[in-house]
């Protein structure tokens, strides 16, 4: 983990935060989905992509198979 986060440094990825909006989705996303215990990052993260519009999500969270974003029928989970 520790390497992937030095990584991060010189990486192309484009760093994303969570706004105001997107908190009212966030706890949406909680209260809907809180009988699998969905957490806090995992909602933030479905609240960014719905906000821009991103469908592809990479991750080994088994969570994103699960979630119905708003915007699409399903994520894309890679790999």
């Amino acid at each position: 983990m520790r390497l992937f986060v030095q990584r991060l440094e010189h990486s192309p990825l484009q760093f994303e935060v969570i706004t105001k909006a997107d908190v009212p989705r966030i706890y949406e996303l909680l209260d809907q989905y809180s009988d699998m215990r969905l957490d806090f990052v995992d909602a933030a993260i479905v609240a960014i992509a719905e906000r821009l519009n991103i469908r592809r999500i990479l991750t080994v969270d088994g969570d994103f198979h699960i979630i119905r974003p708003k915007h699409c029928d399903y994520f894309e989970a890679l790999p």
